[in-house]
């Protein structure tokens, strides 16, 4: 067969499928708070958020919903002992939550 041919020859074209959430945005400081955007299916927005306190970093995930920021996953409930001593132990896991 010729490639003249072989190039005329219908191949199936397949669209694309929504990758889910994507980072829009590395890890920044912001406020004194380090952020992280991300960007989802129809346009939606979340941002992971860690911060210090006690002498632990908590990590926080929010979602724009009608207008204001909403959280939607912590690291713990309130009043708990908090595990993370660097920022970096806390990352993957907020990342996590921004995803799923």
């Amino acid at each position: 067969m010729s490639p003249l041919t072989e190039y005329r020859r219908p191949h199936p074209r397949y669209g694309r499928a929504p990758a889910g959430w994507r980072p829009v945005s590395g890890w920044e400081a912001v406020d004194g708070r380090l952020r992280r955007q991300w960007r989802g299916p129809g346009g939606a927005r979340r941002r992971a958020v860690l911060w210090r306190t006690g002498g632990a970093w908590m990590w926080s995930v929010r979602e724009w919903r009608r207008g204001a920021w909403a959280e939607i996953a912590r690291a713990l409930p309130a009043g708990q002992r908090l595990p993370y001593w660097a920022a970096q132990q806390a990352m993957p896991y907020a990342d996590l939550a921004a995803r799923s």
